[in-house]
């Protein structure tokens, strides 16, 4: 449940670390809160390709291993708001291509629209990451970069909607 004001928010949180424990509060996590300002909306054209280039720091403060929310094979570190959020708005016509390069070794995480977590760190060979995601469903999939470890490096983060064509 996501609640909408400051306050509530507030109390909501409090009382789910009285409720967990101390481990809560120790434990940080990327934040699945809200969109990143970059959103990729999927075209109305179900026929065309789009794509997205985004230049960042593959770093930021969260490390992957401590959070218990990702995949436990999650390494790595990254910022706290998704670099990229993909809305798709109908399942069949578009996979969601997700690729990085970089100078450094950089991870991929990303956040589906049914809640559940996807990572890669060498995918795309190199030391960069990638992930094709087929199918994907309607909604938001927020998706972060990162790097294997500190301090990271500049990279660029390329997210790509592929038709699926006739028959999806």
């Amino acid at each position: 449940m996501i609640l909408r004001t400051a306050g509530a928010a507030l109390v909501v949180s409090a009382i789910a670390v009285l409720a967990t424990g101390v481990d809560a509060v120790a434990e940080a996590c990327p934040s699945i809160a809200r969109d990143s300002t970059r959103v990729l909306e999927q075209p109305r054209d179900l026929d065309r390709p789009v794509r997205l280039e985004v230049r960042l720091a593959a770093s930021g403060p969260i490390d992957l291993s401590a959070c218990r929310a990702v995949p436990r094979d999650s390494v790595g570190i990254v910022g706290e708001m998704p670099a990229v959020t993909v809305r798709i708005h109908r399942h069949d016509a578009h996979d969601i291509a997700i690729s990085a390069g970089a100078p450094c070794d950089t991870v991929l995480l990303t956040n589906d629209a049914s809640g559940g977590w996807i990572f890669d760190d060498d995918g795309g060979g190199n030391l960069d990451p990638a992930l094709l995601v087929e199918r994907p469903l309607e909604g938001a999939h927020d998706i972060w970069l990162g790097g294997y470890d500190a301090p990271g490096c500049d990279a660029v983060l390329t997210v790509e909607l592929l038709p699926r064509g006739p028959g999806g």
